[in-house]
């Protein structure tokens, strides 16, 4: 286990939702950044060997933080579908059991108009 890393509990909170755009929206213009200084650096520093050995593992850990920025991404779109999904399914059937009590409402209707009808005669 990664002494680093937190130990996640049950109480731990996941940031909300606008909070944790602003995070990953800082992250991806943070890696921009990098990207565009290890680039200035690599154009100036060809020669550099120990340079460029710390720029490319630079650029190793820039391309890690970028995997995980589009997994976060792939993540929001995923549950954001998921949770619009299950708003719909919550709403269908709502929906037919509404349709379903105005049938059966008009069926007992027609039921005792004819049962009216019957008794008179």
């Amino acid at each position: 286990m990664n002494a680093n890393r937190p130990v996640s509990s049950p109480t731990t909170r996941r940031p909300g939702i606008t909070r944790r755009r602003r995070i990953v929206s800082r992250l991806w213009q943070t890696a921009e950044k990098q990207v565009d200084e290890v680039e200035s650096r690599l154009a100036a520093q060809r020669e550099d060997p120990q340079a460029l050995e710390r720029d490319a593992k630079t650029l190793a850990i820039i391309a890690r933080t970028i995997r995980d920025l589009v997994a976060i991404d792939d993540e929001a779109i995923a549950s954001k579908a998921a949770e619009k999904q299950n708003h719909a399914s919550l709403a269908t059937p709502a929906r037919a059991l509404a349709e379903f009590r105005r049938e059966l409402a008009e069926r007992l209707e027609q039921l005792r108009l004819q049962d009216e009808g019957a008794g008179s005669a």
